[in-house]
């Protein structure tokens, strides 16, 4: 996307903008020609990026878009230093990003959505109170991970007849990273909670503290046989509104495209945009609700989900 900016730009800035910027023998392309296929094809979609990060800089200023884009800098080179050349390589083709430079102001873009789109998007308090609903305290938890629902079931019943489940796990899970650990994922808060898979962050509300569930739970990982190790108390939502608030806008703005839609709109209407260009005027109908049902929205990144 941005590549396509660069191009159009250096075609721009040529010393030969007014005439051809390829010729050969009976070959020649004008930088008109070039401009208008450019636009044709890609405009809308650059347009409307280019709309979208003027509008997120805006909104946070230029000292913290500075340190995005610096975040997303060093997010490259981590990536490449733990994944090596060729991997980092393979991902960007996976990914179906042409470059490092693309890959990175991707990162910078959906950072500038995330950090300004939660700001304009409401939440009912029925949301709010299904957040809380949902809210588990720290919690710490082990399971065993296996491939088979009937070697869960048994597995659960060895530990619920006093089997240590330390041992169980060490030597039945396929988990490689907790077998040897008891299974412990650790003490999760709230946020790794909500990174767990739904089948399993759902079973884990209903196990009581020092007790193992009575049925295994099944994810994409295969089936869990799960034990609560400690919890801590529910705090009282009013100790928490801010924080689930965030967390519902937050998901809101990954998932819901009418929300953010509607975000969007809050924002060009906040600043007067408006597409002077007849031919590019379309791409404010994705900042409209009405006319934007149909359209694919330019959603922030979600991450995938993690662990069990």
């Amino acid at each position: 996307m941005l590549s396509t900016l660069t191009l159009a730009a250096c075609a721009n800035n040529s010393s030969n903008a007014e005439g051809n910027i390829v010729t050969g023998e009976n070959i020649a392309i004008s930088n008109e020609d070039f401009m208008k296929e450019l636009k044709d094809t890609a405009g809308e979609s650059i347009l409307s990026r280019m709309i979208l990060t003027e509008l997120f800089t805006k909104e946070i200023g230029e000292p913290k878009y500075k340190q995005l884009d610096q975040a997303a800098d060093a997010a490259v080179k981590t990536s490449k230093a733990q994944i090596g050349e060729d991997g980092f390589n393979n991902l960007l083709q996976q990914m179906g990003v042409g470059t490092e430079e693309d890959y990175q102001n991707n990162l910078l873009f959906y950072s500038l959505m995330n950090e300004v789109l939660p700001n304009y998007i409401e939440i009912t308090d029925e949301e709010l109170k299904q957040a809380y609903e949902d809210y588990q305290p720290e919690t710490e938890v082990s399971h065993i991970l296996v491939d088979d629902e009937e070697k869960a079931k048994e597995l659960i019943k060895r530990a619920k007849n006093g089997e240590d489940f330390a041992e169980l796990s060490k030597e039945n899970s396929t988990d490689d990273q907790t077998k040897d650990n008891g299974g412990s994922l650790g003490k999760l808060d709230n946020t790794g909670i909500m990174q767990l898979q739904e089948p399993f962050r759902n079973a884990m509300k209903d196990i009581e503290v020092g007790q193992i569930g009575d049925a295994p739970v099944q994810t994409s990982f295969g089936y869990h046989v799960i034990k609560i190790d400690s919890r801590e108390d529910k705090p009282a939502l009013d100790d928490i509104r801010d924080d689930l608030q965030k967390q519902v806008t937050a998901q809101k703005a990954q998932q819901d495209n009418v929300a953010v839609t509607k975000a969007l709109k809050k924002l060009v209407d906040k600043y007067k945009v408006e597409v002077t260009d007849d031919d590019l005027k379309s791409v404010m109908d994705q900042f409209d609700p009405e006319k934007a049902q149909s359209q694919q929205m330019p959603m922030p990144g979600q991450a995938p989900e993690q662990g069990n």
